[in-house]
C-alpha cells in the first residue's frame, strides 16, 4: 500500500472490524512477516503505553524519511493498532499484538520482536485491584457480547434484504459489464499481490470513515450506491482483477468480509468507490428489473438501523469500561521503563533508514 500522498498527508486505515459475524482481524494479511525487515509486536494490558510508544515510533519514522500509514483501532479510531512504514523498498511495522487481534512472533528475532510492556508495571498494585479488574473485564466482555449479538441480528435482516433484492438483478448482464470494465482497467496496471485494508469501522461512534482513500487516489471511478446490485458489482470486479493478477488493495465492508466496499489500483493510483452522487460513472441500478412482485418492506431498514444503534450503545459501554481499566493500569506503571524499550525500537529504525 502506498504510504503517503504527494503532499505528505498521512493515511489512516483499519486492520480489523466489528461486523455481522463478530470480530474480524486482517492482521495476518497486513502484517505478514515475510514482507517486512522488522516488526515490533507490543504486549501489555490496557493503559500500559502501547499507543504512546507507537506514536513515538511514528514520529521516528517521519524524522528518518519514511513514508507511513497508521492502522487505527476498530473500536476507537482515536487509538492506534499499528504503524507501517517504508523507505527504499524496506518495510518496518509496529503493532498492538494483544487480544482481540493477537499477534505473536512468526519469525522470532530475525524479523519479529516482542516488546513486553508488562515489565514496567507494579504487579503488587495490580494484585491489590484484582477484584476490580476482574469485575470490569467481566462487564466489558458482557457488553461486547451484546454488541455482537445485535450486529448479528442486523446482519440477518441485511441478508433477507439482499436475498430479495438479488431476485430483481440481471446478474448475467452485470457480470458481463464487470468483465468488460476489468479488461479495460487491466491494460494500464502492473501485476502483483493484492493487499487488504479497511476504510471504515463500527464502534462507539457508529460507522466511522477515514476518507484516506479519496486523498490517496489520483482519480476515482464512482459506482452509484443502489444497494445489493452495487455490492455485487464491486465484489465481482475485485475478484475479476485478482484473477488477472492485477496489484490492488481491496477494502472489505466493515460489516461483511465477503462484500467489497472499494478498490485501489496501484499503478494508476485509481480508486473505485461507492457513491451517492447522481454524477457517478457507473449505475448498477440499470441491471435491476422493476418487478412489482418483489419488494423489501419499508420496516426492514428501520429495524436494521435499530439493531445497529443498539450495538453502538453496547460498544460505547464496553469502551467506557476499558477506559476504567486503563486508569488502574496507568496508576501502576513506571513509564520511564518504556523509554528504554522505545530507544531499542528507535535504534533499529535508524539502522534500517541508512
Amino acid at each position: 500500500m502506498q504510504k503517503a500522498t504527494n503532499d505528505g498527508i498521512v493515511l489512516d486505515f483499519f486492520g480489523a472490524a466489528n461486523g455481522y459475524h463478530g470480530f474480524k482481524s486482517y492482521f495476518r494479511e497486513i502484517f505478514s512477516s515475510e514482507r517486512y525487515e522488522r516488526i515490533f509486536v507490543l504486549k501489555g494490558g490496557p493503559g500500559t503505553g502501547k499507543s504512546s510508544l507507537m506514536r513515538k515510533t511514528e514520529e521516528c519514522f517521519r524524522e528518518n524519511g519514511f513514508t507511513y500509514e497508521r492502522i487505527l483501532c476498530s473500536s476507537d479510531p482515536h487509538s492506534l493498532d499499528g504503524v507501517i512504514a517504508e523507505k527504499g523498498g524496506k518495510y518496518v511495522a509496529i503493532l498492538d499484538g494483544t487480544a482481540p487481534h493477537t499477534r505473536d512472533a512468526e519469525i522470532p528475532g530475525a524479523i519479529d520482536e516482542i516488546i513486553y510492556l508488562g515489565n514496567a508495571w507494579e504487579s503488587e498494585r495490580l494484585t491489590e485491584n484484582r477484584k476490580i479488574i476482574l469485575e470490569l473485564n467481566k462487564k466489558k466482555q458482557s457488553n461486547y457480547r451484546l454488541a455482537y449479538e445485535h450486529l448479528s441480528f442486523a446482519g440477518e435482516i441485511k441478508g433477507i434484504k439482499r436475498t430479495l433484492e438479488s431476485k430483481s438483478i440481471n446478474q448475467k448482464s452485470l457480470f458481463s459489464s464487470v468483465k468488460s470494465l476489468a479488461e479495460s482497467l487491466s491494460k494500464d496496471e502492473r501485476c502483483g499481490d493484492s493487499e487488504v485494508r479497511l476504510i471504515s469501522s463500527f464502534g462507539r461512534f457508529g460507522k466511522y470513515c477515514t476518507g484516506s482513500l479519496e486523498r490517496l487516489a489520483d482519480s476515482k471511478i464512482k459506482v452509484k450506491d443502489c444497494g445489493t446490485a452495487s455490492e455485487i458489482f464491486l465484489s465481482a470486479l475485485k475478484e475479476e482483477l485478482e484473477k488477472r493478477g492485477i496489484k490492488i488493495t481491496a477494502f472489505p465492508s466493515v460489516f461483511d468480509p465477503n462484500i467489497t466496499e472499494a478498490i485501489f489500483l496501484h499503478e494508476s493510483a485509481r480508486a473505485i468507490i461507492l457513491s451517492d452522487s447522481d454524477s457517478s460513472d457507473i449505475f448498477p441500478e440499470e441491471f435491476i428489473s422493476n418487478d412489482p412482485n418483489i419488494s423489501v418492506p419499508e420496516e426492514t431498514e428501520k429495524l436494521y438501523d435499530s439493531f445497529l444503534n443498539k450495538a453502538r450503545h453496547f460498544f460505547t459501554f464496553a469502551s467506557d469500561l476499558h477506559f476504567e481499566l486503563e486508569k488502574i493500569y496507568i496508576s501502576s506503571m513506571h513509564f520511564d521503563k518504556n523509554e528504554e524499550l522505545y530507544q531499542k525500537v528507535e535504534k533499529c529504525v535508524k539502522n534500517i533508514a541508512i
